[in-house]
């Protein structure tokens, strides 16, 4: 890994990678003075990955990108992914699916949160999932996030459709190489702005935003820490995950990755953590 091509920028590295177009980038970075004054500093900023574009937008739509290219040449008329009820990961992929003409299927895991009520599974991201016309298959939640995902493909494929799965979370070394464009985004807002950051930090689940941030910052902002927040209370799965798929974008990206920068803390153990590093 990072034996070729040493010279390139790691904006040169993207730019070998095709994109359909979805996302509408860069995105802003602004600041957050009265939050920062709440706190008592330090100075904080946003990264508006809600604003990627259309479907309501939200950071999938970066991976997307770059993911929902590999579909269309390999062929695919059917998007398959999943998500429980309320995710915006199923959201984007359907909303994509509707924008490029494909037919989109999504397993939707039931019983790995508990409903608040009656309303959960009708309105919100569910609601709009069914708007973008994507076909729902309601499934058990087993803790195997692509398995659902996975048998659901080969229904569509044995039924003569030409199915592209999109994994959980769009979390796969091809998504996390889309995520490593924030990176440099962040990099050059910042230097715009003439500052490194301390320390970015970000909910952290299926593994490939947190993968690509640490090969892209490692490139660009290698004294920026990377944060993850644990969001599945899996602190030691999601680490896992994260290793993995930074693995696999640092070898399409033919980088350098040093695992050991790679952090992931338990969601309760957040605020601790978060205060330490920008206190160094």
């Amino acid at each position: 890994m990072g034996g070729r091509g040493q010279d390139l920028t790691l904006e040169a590295r993207l730019s070998r990678f095709p994109r359909v177009g979805l996302a509408r980038l860069p995105t802003p970075l602004e600041p957050l003075p009265r939050l920062t004054a709440a706190l008592g500093g330090p100075r904080l900023w946003v990264k508006r990955e809600d604003c990627t574009g259309f479907g309501f937008g939200g950071n999938k739509l970066r991976k997307l990108d770059f993911v929902l290219h590999e579909a269309r040449a390999a062929g695919a008329d059917t998007l398959v992914s999943g998500g429980v009820v309320q995710s915006n990961s199923q959201r984007q992929v359907a909303a994509a699916a509707a924008r490029l003409g494909l037919a989109c299927h999504l397993a939707v895991y039931h019983g790995r949160v508990a409903a608040p009520g009656p309303e959960y599974e009708q309105n919100g991201n569910a609601l709009l999932t069914r708007l973008f016309g994507a076909t729902l298959h309601d499934v058990p939640w087993d803790g195997d996030r692509n398995g659902a995902i996975d048998r659901l493909a080969a229904r569509l494929r044995d039924e003569g459709a030409r199915p592209y799965v999109v994994p959980y979370g769009v979390s796969s070394g091809l998504g996390a190489v889309g995520y490593a464009s924030a990176a440099t985004e962040i990099a050059a807002q910042c230097g715009d702005l003439d500052f490194v950051p301390a320390a970015i930090v970000h909910c952290s689940g299926s593994g490939a935003t947190q993968a690509g941030l640490a090969v892209g910052a490692a490139a660009c902002l290698p004294d920026t820490q990377v944060l993850g927040i644990d969001i599945d209370a899996e602190p030691a799965r999601v680490r896992r995950d994260v290793r993995r798929i930074a693995t696999e974008a640092a070898n399409l990206l033919d980088m350098p990755l040093d695992l050991g920068r790679i952090e992931v803390i338990a969601g309760h153990a957040a605020i601790f953590a978060y205060r330490a590093a920008l206190s160094t």
